[in-house]
């Protein structure tokens, strides 16, 4: 039997609630980097395995998006993206954030294990999925980067730590980013983020 542990489940009540917004074609930076990444819909590419495409929906606070998850372009469910850091690497705007999980029958998704790197594999407990996003200048997609902490297999017996961090490529479906919302800075690498920290 499959069992199914999703610790981040924990954070659907963030203090932001659901609140959805419009988002308008004007604003400032202070408006927060959540905006930059609103109407876009992306398709990851952690080749060799599916895609999970990312519909970002609407804007929750200035650091989360409400997101619709598509694990090889099949069935949606929902979920969040909370930005932890954004800045500028050589000339590339990175935007580091978190996966998180509202409907978590997609933990038994076939397409979502694959992607993962779990195959069917029985017992799943994710702690935390990230994911850097790298888009040039312009914002056209560069590159990413995904790191998955947690385990898989019968009793947690396989670690995800041993399959991250993994490079992918993705592209943009429909959308753009909108770099008006982003801050003209370094991107500090090295900010260590708490969980608490992630839900203000």
């Amino acid at each position: 039997m499959k069992k199914i542990f999703l610790p981040l489940l924990a954070l659907v009540g963030m203090g932001a609630g659901f609140v959805f917004s419009s988002c308008g074609s004007g604003g400032n930076k202070e408006e927060g980097p959540a905006r930059a990444l609103n109407g876009l819909e992306l398709n990851l590419w952690p080749s060799p395995t599916p895609a999970l495409n990312m519909k970002f929906t609407h804007v929750i606070s200035p650091n989360v998006c409400g997101v619709m998850y598509s694990p090889g372009g099949a069935k949606s469910y929902s979920g969040q993206y909370t930005i932890t850091g954004h800045g500028k690497d050589n000339g590339e705007w990175v935007i580091r954030g978190s996966v998180y999980i509202i409907d978590s029958s997609i933990l038994s998704d076939r397409e979502f294990e694959t992607l993962l790197g779990a195959g069917n594999s029985g017992d799943i407990t994710l702690d935390t999925i990230v994911v850097h996003f790298y888009f040039t200048e312009k914002g056209a997609p560069a590159k990413a980067s995904i790191y998955v902490a947690g385990s898989y297999g019968e009793g947690g017996a396989n670690d995800f730590s041993n399959k991250y961090p993994r490079n992918a490529d993705f592209d943009i479906v429909s959308g753009k980013l909108d770099t008006t919302y982003l801050e003209e800075k370094v991107m500090d690498y090295n900010i260590d983020y708490t969980l608490d920290d992630m839900t203000k």
